[in-house]
């Protein structure tokens, strides 16, 4: 990804702030990238108070009851037509806030503010356009950025496809994932952009069977392994026979064998963990398994199957556990049965917008 400043696109620190969090909200982020932000962030001091306040902006939703978000999010979506309003008035947003009792005016009941009075309130409405800018400089960033673009194969969000290669391999892809393809005379190669892959290797000892990530790269030794890449840090599991793992830095592990996992990032690998089977590789088979997992794991994990985003409120609904199967391909009616079995409430937007609370 490149540096906002760098990439010309924009020159205000508070345009540049708001890319840094769409880039950061991402699923691409690198070391590199990491690097180049930090580098960014204190060659300034206007870049640290431009993201100061934008992450202020951000939190300020967190804060926000239920049915404020919402009233925003319809808002944000009505306001896209606005969109060329300058992004740079995130950082007024807290500073034109109304004072606490005027905004206590606006209330008409205990459970409910007026809809048409919080349209009217000039910060409400400024948040709304602000959060709209936001939603469309992510989505610009996303089409600029995506590897979907220029993989050979990928997948979208809840998308499943299986892909034979010409030597007779077969790749599997989960969700939102994005390969491309290198094969040589001397060497088959494939890079994972991102998500996760089941790769099923066809004999060919001349030439070695190579997956390559942002974080290292593993090589088959007449296997059956997947690789998912993403959220600073890489994981492979073997399924049959073994496998060798190399981080970026050239720390190698030269032999991982069946029923085994490591995660590597770009400097280091991991000591290897026993791994279940039947329940990583449950997503091959339309399946998610959860055995006792608090209820942020899961909603992290269902994530990746839906389009939109599953936020949880508050820690109480966040350290719910949760035992149970979720079947993949119907990603909302799991989270229907979920939030119907445990002492939590939800409020969805737009159906893709999804807020989880205690009740």
């Amino acid at each position: 990804m490149q540096n906002p400043e760098a990439s010309g696109q924009s020159t205000a620190p508070s345009e540049q702030a708001l890319e840094w969090l769409a880039i950061l909200e991402s699923k691409q982020v690198s070391e590199e990238c990491l690097r180049a932000f930090r580098l960014w962030l204190h060659e300034n001091p206007a870049h640290r108070a431009a993201w100061e306040k934008t992450q202020a902006f951000w939190s300020g939703l967190d804060r926000l009851p239920v049915e404020d978000i919402a009233d925003i999010l319809a808002m944000g979506e009505s306001a896209s037509a606005d969109t060329a309003a300058s992004s740079a008035v995130v950082p007024r947003l807290h500073e034109d806030s109304p004072p606490a009792d005027t905004r206590a005016a606006t209330v008409d009941s205990p459970g409910r503010r007026d809809r048409s009075t919080i349209w009217r309130s000039p910060a409400r409405r400024r948040l709304g356009i602000a959060l709209a800018a936001s939603l469309f400089l992510a989505l610009s960033l996303w089409v600029q950025n995506d590897p979907a673009f220029y993989a050979d194969h990928y997948t979208r969000v809840g998308e499943q496809r299986n892909v034979t290669l010409s030597d007779g391999s077969t790749v599997q892809l989960n969700t939102d994932t994005a390969v491309s393809l290198d094969f040589a005379s001397e060497a088959r190669r494939l890079v994972l952009h991102r998500g996760e892959a089941y790769f099923q290797v066809a004999a060919g000892a001349r030439r070695p069977f190579e997956v390559a990530t942002d974080f290292g790269t593993v090589r088959a030794l007449g296997t059956a392994f997947s690789v998912r890449a993403g959220d600073g840090s890489a994981e492979v599991t073997v399924y049959e026979h073994s496998v060798s793992v190399t981080a970026q830095n050239g720390t190698t592990l030269s032999r991982l064998g069946q029923g085994r996992q490591v995660r590597f990032t770009e400097t280091s690998l991991d000591l290897p963990q026993p791994a279940d089977l039947r329940r990583q590789g449950a997503w091959r088979h339309r399946q998610l398994v959860f055995e006792d997992l608090p209820l942020a794991e899961v909603v992290r994990e269902l994530n990746r199957y839906r389009p939109g985003r599953i936020t949880i409120l508050d820690a109480d609904a966040a350290r719910q556990r949760v035992t149970g199967n979720i079947d993949i391909r119907t990603p909302d009616l799991a989270l229907q049965s979920l939030v119907e079995s445990l002492p939590v409430a939800s409020r969805s937007v737009a159906q893709r917008w999804v807020f989880i609370y205690t009740r």
